[in-house]
């Protein structure tokens, strides 16, 4: 009886050991991330990976088999394509996250490869690739100026005007510019377009500025630019022109580029960050505040985890997801409409979220 019971555990401990065995020989759940790492997007697909690494870690310190693999595209478009082929062909990821301003460029391929593709950075615009796999946590560009309503009827401003990049991006902004300020009694007197992404022509697009003479002016532009055409203006005697824009007025400021006691009038819409909560995990794990697109990078992975462990992962995604009590709802568009925007005003301490 004694070898009887004897055997019988040593069966059993025999079959965990084995069990053990075969599970930790699960090939674990890959994902790739391409972002903007170097070059003049660094800062954005950066805050990004910090926030994908920050649910990595979470996902492993629980027991999930899990492998993040990342490609810097170098903020270039064409090396968009070659990191997703390298992450899909050499890595055999799954599926991938994108803190990028390229991914149009790789849609339709996960398309066809059917890889889930969720996108931190690029929004829904007048460029926009349409794909089934495609997934823009960013939102509707077109809310970076709706959500300026409030203000401008409160303030009573009239006229105006934006100055822009050409792409589909600038003319999906321009577009609701003149919405906005074709309305309520105002009047919108036109856009300013410019092709070199570093504004160099800065002076010439002061003077088309001081010629149409708006109440209040967009400014679409990289942080750099940005700072360089408040400078030119403030020369030109243009300082109290009323500024709209978005982060990049943030970005300016934190990296010192202006100084907005010269600009009085400047306001930047901001999304607005997810969860308390994942703020307080991102400044216990790396000790500072997030930026940018850290909560999407966190979240992003966290979806796509939890998708590729369904059947259909893509149409788990489409369906929506919830994640530690938030609602990852997507449009026909696969656009998630749960980022809300709010106004700030920019001063020389930094951002005021009360603009009034």
């Amino acid at each position: 009886m004694r070898f009887v019971i004897s055997f019988l555990l040593t069966l059993q401990f025999f079959s965990i050991v084995s069990i053990a065995e075969e599970q930790s020989k699960v090939d674990p759940i890959k994902i790739g991330l391409i972002g903007s790492l170097s070059s003049f997007a660094a800062s954005y697909g950066t805050a990004v990976l910090e926030g994908a690494r920050l649910a990595e870690s979470e996902l492993k310190a629980r027991g999930a088999r899990i492998e993040l693999l990342v490609e810097d595209d170098q903020s270039v478009s064409k090396n968009t394509a070659s990191a997703y082929s390298k992450l899909v062909k050499l890595d055999k990821v799954q599926g991938i996250i994108g803190g990028s301003w390229w991914l149009n460029a790789i849609a339709k391929q996960s398309e066809r490869d059917e890889i889930p593709l969720l996108s931190c950075e690029t929004l829904y615009n007048l460029d926009t690739v349409s794909a089934k796999t495609y997934f823009l946590l960013q939102g509707d560009l077109r809310d970076w100026i709706r959500a300026f309503l409030p203000v401008v009827e409160a303030k009573g401003w009239k006229s105006g005007a934006i100055v822009r990049y050409v792409s589909g991006f600038g003319q999906t902004l321009s577009e609701e510019m003149r919405s906005l300020f074709s309305q309520g009694g105002r009047n919108f007197l036109g856009e300013i377009t410019y092709n070199d992404i570093h504004l160099g022509d800065a002076q010439d697009i002061v003077l088309k500025i001081k010629r149409l003479q708006p109440e209040v002016l967009y400014i679409d532009a990289q942080p750099g630019g940005f700072a360089g055409l408040l400078r030119k203006m403030a020369e030109a005697g243009l300082a109290k022109t009323v500024i709209l824009s978005n982060s990049i007025a943030e970005d300016a400021w934190r990296d010192k580029l202006v100084d907005y006691e010269l600009f009085p009038n400047v306001y930047s819409s901001k999304r607005i960050t997810h969860a308390e909560s994942f703020r307080r995990r991102f400044r216990e794990h790396y000790k500072r505040e997030p930026l940018l697109n850290a909560d999407l990078g966190y979240y992003a992975l966290l979806l796509v985890h939890q998708a590729l462990q369904q059947n259909d992962p893509i149409a788990t995604l489409a369906k929506g997801i919830e994640i530690q009590g938030i609602e990852f709802l997507f449009n026909d568009n696969n656009v998630f409409s749960g980022a809300p925007q709010e106004v700030w005003r920019l001063t020389s301490a930094g951002l005021r979220r009360d603009w009034r």
